[in-house]
């Protein structure tokens, strides 16, 4: 999904570069397509440099895969967040406690469902919630 946004922001793009160079230069008659193929004709030129097509297609990669992996790290970060928000936190700090006592998962499975933490599923989401606050941790270290 956020590639296929991407792509349309991207292609969005290169039409408002074509509508604005056309309003700009006074050029009627030449199309979208053509516009892109002179572009790819005379490349990016930078100061003095010009590049060719190489530089203006790994220009194009550029504004497609870095906000491509800032919004997957977004993405990725919201959704750690809410897994550990819809945990209690009085349920999270007494499993942690429970690990570091040297229990077992199965032992712990037992102590939650005495403390009302029945299902499975719920006691996954717990399990789920100290992962994400583990890599949290991890990545803060590095």
């Amino acid at each position: 999904m956020v590639g296929g946004m991407l792509i349309i922001m991207f292609i969005t793009s290169q039409f408002t570069a074509y509508k604005w160079m056309i309003s700009e230069n006074n050029i009627p008659g030449i199309g979208f397509f053509e516009f892109i193929e002179m572009q790819l004709e005379h490349g990016l030129t930078l100061k003095d440099l010009n590049t060719g097509w190489i530089g203006l297609t790994l220009s194009w990669l550029f504004q497609i895969v870095f906000p491509y992996f800032l919004a997957i790290v977004k993405i990725a970060g919201t959704t750690a967040n809410f897994i550990i928000e819809k945990i209690p936190e009085e349920v999270l700090e007494y499993t942690i406690y429970l690990f570091d006592m040297g229990k077992l998962e199965s032992e712990v499975r037992a102590e939650l469902s005495q403390k009302g933490w029945k299902k499975r599923s719920d006691q996954d989401d717990v399990f789920q919630a100290i992962a994400e606050i583990s890599a949290f941790q991890q990545m803060n270290r590095e």
